[in-house]
């Protein structure tokens, strides 16, 4: 099964938005999440920059700790990168999930770990398509992003 329908058939397991296979594959019912972030202010801009809407930079925000520490703190998106070695060390970063939906809520983690062994079963048998999608993803990067 190609790995597009097998993404599908497991968000649809958990009910999950699929407006990403195409339309009619799902309709709203009004359910919502909510994503917290949080990193810690002295690596903030070692991991984020300031932008506008679609990820174009906001360089009159060239710091996003500054533009937060003003009074009052300056508004506007960020954009993070999902650095492993940032995310996966709870000092440096914390990231909460909320879902109203009760079954997405409360499946979330067999959920991600069901989604980790799609995408691990079928990138350990593609090593080129899988150097293609490290590619794609990693470039280009804002100039900024430059935690080790």
């Amino acid at each position: 099964m190609p790995l597009k329908e097998k993404v599908r058939k497991l968000a649809m397991k958990y009910e999950y938005p699929l407006e990403a296979f195409g339309p009619g594959q799902w309709k709203s019912t009004g359910r919502g999440s909510l994503l917290q972030i949080f990193v810690r202010k002295d690596i903030i801009d070692a991991v984020g920059y300031a932008c506008f809407a679609y990820g174009k930079i906001d360089h009159d925000r060239s710091s996003i700790r500054k533009a937060l520490e003003c009074i009052p703190p300056k508004h506007g998106q960020c954009r993070l990168s999902a650095n492993p070695k940032v995310f996966m060390d709870p000092e440096l970063a914390k990231v909460f999930h909320f879902s109203s939906d009760k079954k997405r809520h409360n499946g979330r983690m067999e959920f991600q770990n069901e989604l980790r062994s799609i995408f691990k079963d079928y990138y350990e048998n593609n090593q080129e398509k899988k150097l293609k999608a490290i590619r794609q993803f990693l470039n280009p990067l804002p100039s900024t992003l430059m935690y080790k």
